[in-house]
């Protein structure tokens, strides 16, 4: 094995090291975006798009706490 090849095995192992990491990454961020809010698109919002705001979603959302004090977004 000449040395570049095993610079290049080098590379691809520290490649597959760094996609295994971002899966990874990725999975936690899903499972915390799951806990703050189980299907974020379905309720009722507001997006940008080409020719101006749409509204999208399929339900109303929540309606908030009286008791809270933070006004909803």
């Amino acid at each position: 094995m000449s040395s570049d090849d095993s610079t290049l095995v080098r590379i691809l192992t520290g490649l597959g090291r760094t996609v295994r990491e971002l899966g990874r990454a990725q999975e936690d961020l899903w499972a915390r975006l799951d806990r703050i809010d189980p299907a974020p698109g379905e309720a009722l919002h507001w997006e940008p798009g080409i020719s101006g705001w749409r509204l999208h979603g399929s339900y109303l959302p929540e309606p908030p706490d009286p008791g809270s004090s933070s006004p909803s977004t």
